[in-house]
């Protein structure tokens, strides 16, 4: 469960063309709750795929358990892309 998501800036060039979507992405969250890699699963522009990503390292999430011990785990995540005028 996330307890802190950052937003990232929205990239100049992507936002004049009018490129919004979705870039799903594959979280790996250690046992502290802090993504320790992310992989793009599939993205709709270079420049908003890696904003995505870098902000998606500033995340912070619960931690998973398993037998009540804290476990690394990885988790599919969408970060949503819309101009908001």
């Amino acid at each position: 469960k996330p307890v802190k998501l950052e937003k990232a800036k929205y990239p100049e060039n992507a936002l004049s063309k009018g490129i919004e979507g979705e870039v799903h992405l594959k979280l790996t969250i250690d046992a502290n709750g802090r993504v320790v890699n992310v992989i793009i699963v599939r993205g709709i522009d270079k420049e908003l795929d890696n904003a995505a990503r870098s902000a998606a390292f500033k995340f912070i999430f619960s931690t998973a358990r398993y037998n009540n011990d804290p476990v690394k785990t990885e988790i599919p995540f969408v970060y949503y892309w819309e101009i908001i005028e």
